[in-house]
């Protein structure tokens, strides 16, 4: 689990994926690029702001998930880990700040780059199918889920 604790940079492999993004990008009316503070998510999104002429804006409260003492280890919890968040938790602060944004930049078209646990989280609250059963939601590193 690669969550809040662990703030890796991008290796090229990444690099490509969020260039190969950016590409796709091209193709769709973007007003603003906002992401996580996280590096591989703030090095994502440059990527994908470069490409597109746009300012990258990133915000704490979309960071990852806090794994707490599972940081580093292989596996999937719906459930708050000793010493990290619970999914309730971490959908408090990042729908909170999505919702800002949304009033702060009404009307505009967003990118938001965000991690894999916090995607399955917002996901799920938003499409009601509820944070038991956000494991339903597959996504891949850099994967594009089109919201309206």
């Amino acid at each position: 689990m690669q969550g809040r604790g662990l703030d890796a940079p991008l290796n090229s492999t990444g690099h490509q994926q969020a260039q190969a993004v950016a590409d796709y990008l091209t193709s769709y009316h973007v007003d603003r690029v906002i992401s996580s503070s996280m590096l591989r998510a703030r090095q994502s999104a440059a990527h994908i702001a470069e490409t597109l002429d746009k300012e990258a804006i990133a915000y704490k409260e979309l960071d990852e998930m806090d794994f707490g003492s599972w940081e580093g280890q292989y596996g999937e919890t719906d459930h708050q880990i000793p010493g990290g968040e619970s999914p309730e938790e971490v959908l408090e602060r990042a729908d909170w700040r999505i919702r800002q944004c949304l009033k702060e930049f009404p009307g505009e078209d967003l990118v938001i780059v965000v991690h894999g646990r916090l995607i399955r989280i917002l996901i799920s609250h938003w499409t009601d199918l509820g944070l038991p059963d956000m494991d339903q939601i597959t996504h891949t590193n850099c994967g594009v889920n089109q919201l309206f």
